[in-house]
């Protein structure tokens, strides 16, 4: 049986997310076949912060397409792995987390947070 093999990369490094959208800037997947993605909330404010993030592939970098929902984070305990894990296979070039909707809450709503993934070919 073949050997194979994992790498760990960081999908979005720390990010704090408001009302304006944010895209990352993607990452290199085309040498992986499949792969996980954990998020880690590390502070928030205001009331209720939630947000929803879309994962989005490209085969160029500049044209992205969304590939799945990432079930909403919602009032998340800060310092956690928010559940459940992103399982993606069949992306392109390049992978992203894009917020297309910004941020949602009340007083003022933000949330830091960083996105890994375990990628396995």
């Amino acid at each position: 049986m073949p050997q194979r093999s994992t790498e760990k990369k960081t999908l979005l490094a720390s990010t704090q997310l408001t009302a304006t959208p944010v895209s990352g800037t993607g990452i290199s997947v085309s040498a992986w076949l499949e792969g996980v993605i954990l998020i880690t909330v590390t502070a928030k404010g205001g009331t209720s912060p939630a947000v929803n993030l879309d994962v989005e592939t490209s085969e160029d970098g500049t044209n992205w397409f969304k590939l799945q929902d990432v079930t909403q984070i919602s009032d998340p305990t800060i310092g956690t792995t928010v559940p459940p894990a992103v399982q993606v296979s069949n992306f392109g070039k390049r992978i992203r987390l894009n917020n297309p909707d910004g941020m949602s809450g009340s007083s003022t709503p933000t949330m830091t947070l960083s996105a890994d993934i375990v990628v396995k070919n």
